[in-house]
């Protein structure tokens, strides 16, 4: 049984530095759609768990795009600019290669 990685599901959600302007945010961008939501950053939690608020604020903004993966196991990993996050079909199991 193999493992399938919905490679259309790939959300990036990266850290914005703050400017003269705004204050430090998230940005959660849904690769395959471009579909972006960007948030402030919340000083009540930690970098990790701001990133996990925005993934899951861009899946609730966008019901009707992610609908297809009600059910799926979502999981996440260190990217080159902050957390990637995908959906898996098998929840017994997680990818490894």
């Amino acid at each position: 049984m193999g493992v399938k990685n919905m490679s259309n599901s790939l959300i990036e959600v990266r850290y914005l530095s703050a400017t003269d302007t705004k204050g430090s945010r998230f940005k959660a961008h849904h690769l395959e759609s471009g579909k972006v939501i960007i948030m402030p950053y919340d000083h009540a939690l930690n970098n990790q768990e701001n990133q996990i608020q925005a993934f899951r604020t861009l899946l609730l903004k966008h019901p009707n795009r992610f609908k297809q993966y009600k059910g799926c196991k979502w999981v996440y990993g260190r990217g080159q600019d902050g957390l990637v996050f995908t959906a898996i079909t098998d929840h017994n199991q997680v990818a490894t290669d």
